[in-house]
């Protein structure tokens, strides 16, 4: 890395990298490199790239970047520009455009040219491609950039998540939690290798987004998350889809659902009280939409992708889901769940991603637990008649995992990012 003590030393230095690197035959490494140079001698804005999945706007990455980009007068003392960065083809992308949006393209030269000079990369999806955004060249321009790296996460940790988010592999400057379980588990297991300043529990700004949202329609949503043995081969050339699985309708996650969306009693009783069903299919099972499409009543809607995730959750009265993250969401509005696990002992033995934690199914979740078909259609019917209401043992399981549900999620990341920058300033005029 280039030092800031003699800037005439440091260009002579990187002419010999130049040379050398044009010699070797790595022209666009040499170019990026020199460009990152001029971008940052000439950049006076600190830009933050800001980003969630790249085909929608809804989860915390976004909901983060519409906190920042409304504090004007804060941005223009701090010299501040969130930038939100999402996929040209997105529908989300030409909205935030029309709207007059600080928006990137992902993947464009824009994007580039903002990534070398960005003072922090905020994301809640953090695959290497997102932020290796510069392929066989990024190595020879890392050790240039200056970004503090933000983990938002994408949803509640339900387990030991270390190897993916730990210190080693994500290396975040800051890496934001939503539950107390979450933080007596970086706390506890070793592997996690944050200190308290990292790893902070701020609340999730997709979590601000739903309170107090108005009553919900008679919606039943049934939500499942992936399976890890079940996803199709990825698109090398898109980050965020993954090609159709042949072998998916013979699994006994799709047979469960399939049953569950055709189940007669279920279906009789959403009619007879007026309510409707819906069915979203988790993103890396984007591909299988035709499957469920296919084998769905006229009372079943099978939502396609992309999805407004927040309006989907504010809607709803009753949520249907297995291991996924989305709980918390419901959960968090003190609307009931139903956890339909029929397949636990699949899951915890490989059949997807999970390290036990201090975070337990049994004790932590905020509605029943079922084992098959038969046992979650009693539930979503029982709470149908009741009214879609929460009972007050889990309400008070809501209280205890979420102690900051307040609505005050962003506000809190974009005081910790001025901190950062706060305490490098001070470290500098020492």
């Amino acid at each position: 890395m280039l030092t800031e003590q003699s800037p005439l030393k440091n260009l002579k230095a990187e002419c010999h990298v130049a040379v050398r690197m044009i010699q070797q035959k790595k022209l666009m490494a040499a170019l990026w490199r020199l460009t990152c140079l001029i971008v940052n001698h000439k950049s006076k804005n600190k830009v933050w790239l800001i980003s969630d999945r790249l085909i929608s706007a809804t989860d915390n990455g976004y909901n983060f970047y519409h906190y920042a980009a409304t504090q004007k007068l804060a941005n223009k003392l701090n010299r501040i520009k969130p930038i939100f960065v999402i996929s040209r083809k997105s529908q989300a992308y030409r909205e935030l455009k029309s709207k007059k949006y600080p928006v990137c393209a992902f993947g464009s030269f824009r994007h580039k040219l903002l990534f070398l000079k960005a003072s922090k990369v905020v994301a809640a999806y953090t695959d290497r491609g997102r932020i290796y955004i510069f392929a066989e060249n990024q190595p020879y321009i890392a050790g240039l950039m200056k970004y503090d790296f933000v983990y938002l996460e994408h949803g509640v940790m339900m387990g030991d998540f270390s190897k993916a988010h730990g210190g080693f592999n994500k290396d975040a400057r800051l890496f934001t939690m939503a539950s107390s379980i979450e933080q007596k588990d970086v706390k506890k297991i070793k592997r996690y290798d944050y200190v308290h300043e990292e790893a902070r529990l701020t609340g999730h700004p997709r979590l601000d987004a739903l309170l107090n949202s108005k009553k919900p329609e008679k919606i039943v949503l049934i939500v499942p998350t992936w399976r890890s043995s079940l996803e199709g081969e990825k698109d090398p050339k898109h980050i965020d889809q993954w090609y159709y699985n042949e072998d998916f309708k013979n699994s006994d996650y799709f047979k469960f659902y399939n049953s569950l969306l055709k189940n007669k009693k279920l279906l009789a009783a959403v009619e007879e009280n007026n309510y409707k069903l819906k069915f979203l299919i988790h993103p890396v099972f984007f591909a299988q939409y035709i499957d469920f499409k296919n084998s769905a009543s006229d009372l079943v809607e099978v939502l396609k992708p992309p999805h407004d995730y927040i309006n989907l959750f504010k809607t709803s009265a009753i949520m249907v889901t297995d291991y996924s993250g989305v709980h918390s969401d419901f959960g968090y509005q003190m609307k009931p769940v139903v956890y339909s696990q029929f397949d636990k002992k699949h899951v915890e033995n490989g059949g997807h991603y999970h390290e036990k934690s201090n975070f337990s199914w049994e004790k932590h979740a905020f509605g029943p637990i079922t084992k098959n078909v038969e046992e979650t259609v009693y539930q979503i019917i029982s709470y149908i008649h009741n009214g879609a209401k929460m009972q007050k043992k889990y309400q008070n399981k809501v209280e205890k995992f979420f102690p900051l549900r307040d609505g005050k999620s962003s506000k809190r990341i974009y005081e910790a990012l001025l901190e950062i920058d706060n305490s490098k300033l001070n470290k500098e005029e020492k």
